[in-house]
């Protein structure tokens, strides 16, 4: 995951994040499968995505700010995005 992010592996400190990164602090959570109503969300963003659009899921709780919502991007999406930040 590092790699593929082009960070460097920090290991499981806890206070840390699971990778080094210049722009990202990511915290890695692997899990046995994902939630079928979240890759049918992201499947349905993928099939509304037209003319380059990002595919993404916003996640809301009931009676939050929006502000505290959380956004899912495709691993290879970001990837991407981070290619094109580095190449300037």
């Amino acid at each position: 995951m590092a790699t593929l992010l082009g960070g460097h592996r920090a290991g499981p400190l806890g206070a840390a994040p699971d990778i080094l990164h210049e722009l990202l602090a990511p915290e890695v959570k692997h899990r046995k499968s994902l939630p079928a109503w979240l890759l049918g969300a992201m499947a349905q963003a993928k099939r509304n995505a037209r003319g380059g659009r990002l595919p993404v899921v916003v996640l809301h709780a009931q009676g939050e700010y929006h502000r505290r919502d959380l956004v899912v991007v495709e691993l290879a999406t970001v990837v991407a995005l981070l290619k094109r930040e580095r190449a300037g």
